[in-house]
């Protein structure tokens, strides 16, 4: 379909292409461990934001970011003690 701007005024904003996640990633557990191919946690290694596909497609992003990243920095803690 096209159409056509014949009639003034015209209105611009600056676009640019990005991403605001990706849709994949390292699997992770609801504890954020990061599971193996065989998804057994891999003991210490933990991930959240981008990098660990937490299954939230349509969620905010920024959400899964923070909720992940609060939940992985608990798991840790629970690890390290």
């Amino acid at each position: 379909m096209r159409c056509r701007l014949d009639t003034p005024p015209y209105y611009a904003v600056p676009v640019f292409p990005g991403a605001h996640n990706t849709h994949g990633g390292i699997t992770v557990d609801m504890k954020a461990q990061v599971l193996d191919t065989a998804g057994q946690p891999i003991p210490g290694l933990y991930a959240a934001g981008d990098v660990a596909d937490v299954k939230l497609f349509g969620a905010e992003a920024l959400t899964a970011a923070y909720v992940y990243g609060k939940i992985a920095a608990e798991s840790i803690i629970e690890y390290l003690n």
